[in-house]
């Protein structure tokens, strides 16, 4: 059963006037398309060569699904993209699976519902909540590395040395994720807001919202420029 899109789209404002716009809808073609075209780059962000970044960023499909995707199941976008470049991986080097493999699944889906209430349009929230998933992978990959696997010893300290080494491999990855998150997520606003004219919500009101979803920059670059 699908929820209501306006109570996911419009979580922080209940005085927003684009929730009448959305009222008793599903996703419009132009989101399904955004979904879609945001899948295909996350999943070939992981299988295109670029082992000189390894800039990934599925962990941001996931925060993005959990935000925006209005169905119970959607956990199963980011889930589904983990396992096709999995595949990939395993069909091309032999080596796209590990017994750490529950571990990693786990937490995407965990991410997705870590996710459900995140206000789409505070950018602040965004990153806040993309830099916990990528805590919360971080931990419990590590985690089903140390436990399923035997390159640590199963010790406090092979757990921590486990940590530690894990380390320099995740660079790609915060890199990716924390640059593809609120990309995601303006772009998600923008295909919003170009509905909301479209739907014929308020001059006025399409006004605040092109001026807080497109012409003003996301909160995270107005801190870099005033630092």
């Amino acid at each position: 059963m699908s929820e209501n899109l306006s109570s996911r789209d419009f979580a922080t404002d209940r005085s927003d006037p684009y929730r009448a716009a959305f009222q008793s809808r599903s996703l419009s073609n132009r989101q399904l398309l955004l979904i879609a075209g945001v899948t295909v780059f996350a999943v070939g962000s992981r299988i295109l060569p670029t082992s000189w970044l390894s800039f990934t960023c599925l962990i941001s499909l996931a925060v993005f699904s959990g935000a925006v995707l209005p169905s119970r199941f959607g956990w199963l976008l980011p889930l589904l993209a983990r396992i096709i470049t999995d595949a990939a991986f395993h069909l091309k080097t032999g080596h796209g699976y590990f017994n750490s493999w529950p571990f990693d699944y786990s937490s995407y889906i965990l991410i997705y519902f870590m996710c459900r209430n995140l206000p789409v349009r505070q950018y602040s929230a965004v990153m806040g909540r993309t830099v916990g998933a990528l805590a919360l992978y971080f931990v419990l990959s590590n985690l089903g590395v140390w436990m399923m696997e035997d390159f640590h010893p199963h010790t406090f300290a092979g757990l921590m040395d486990c940590y530690i080494s894990a380390i320099p491999f995740v660079r790609g990855m915060v890199i990716g994720n924390l640059i593809a998150a609120p990309v995601f997520f303006f772009l998600w606003n923008a295909v919003s807001a170009t509905e909301c004219v479209m739907e014929g919500a308020p001059a006025s009101a399409t006004n605040r919202w092109l001026n807080r979803s497109l012409r003003q920059p996301p909160e995270w670059m107005s801190l870099l420029q005033k630092s």
